[in-house]
């Protein structure tokens, strides 16, 4: 990290890393979003609604989920330093279909959606950002459904366990095994194989 990135606050480094702007317009930026604090259970979205603000999580650690007939699929798990936003809503101002949830108590950094909209007039070419932070977004994205096409069980579960172990010690297996495309039973399979070795 550079001497400039060093000296910037967690919300202004969020920024800068997010959507690629520099110390100044991360700092002007940084203005727009407020802490605040998610109890724990409490909802940060709700599907069937409008996700109408974006946030970084500060602490804590936030679970995305929703319901498809009498099964519960966990999307995602965030912790410090992710966004978090149901994008499809977020930005095509669609009806969300994912349930934002805080699972222990978080200190988030929002960004209501009237100021985030407000952006362009702080940032030249803000477009332009924007552009490349969606697209990014959607690298993601396809990213991860191309490993769950090709990458085994086994495989998935090592390279989420090498990039976020301490994952695995805090949230429940259940979560992570949906997250991850399996069964509660296969990951526990490999974890017990992991754990022997």
């Amino acid at each position: 990290m550079d001497r400039t990135i060093a000296v910037m606050t967690e919300i202004e480094y969020y920024i800068h890393s997010t959507f690629g702007l520099d110390k100044a317009f991360a700092e002007k930026v940084s203005g727009l979003f407020q802490k605040v604090d998610l109890p724990k259970r409490s909802f940060f979205s709700k599907g069937g609604g409008y996700c109408e603000k974006m946030g970084f999580v500060h602490q804590g650690i936030l679970r995305e989920f929703a319901e498809f007939g009498d099964k519960e699929v966990t999307r995602w798990v965030a912790t410090k330093g992710h966004l978090i936003m149901d994008k499809q809503s977020f930005f095509m101002q669609m009806k969300g279909k994912w349930n934002i949830q805080a699972y222990t108590d978080c200190e988030i950094f929002v960004i209501k959606r009237s100021d985030y909209d407000s952006i362009g007039e702080i940032v030249p070419k803000w477009h332009q950002f924007e552009k490349a932070f969606v697209t990014k977004q959607l690298g993601e994205m396809e990213d991860r459904i191309s490993e769950q096409i090709a990458l085994s069980a086994e495989e998935r579960y090592f390279k989420l366990f090498m990039k976020d172990r301490n994952l695995f010690n805090e949230v429940p297996s259940k979560f992570l095994a949906s997250v991850l495309g399996m069964t509660p039973e296969t990951f526990s399979r490999i974890r017990n194989k992991q754990l022997r070795q």
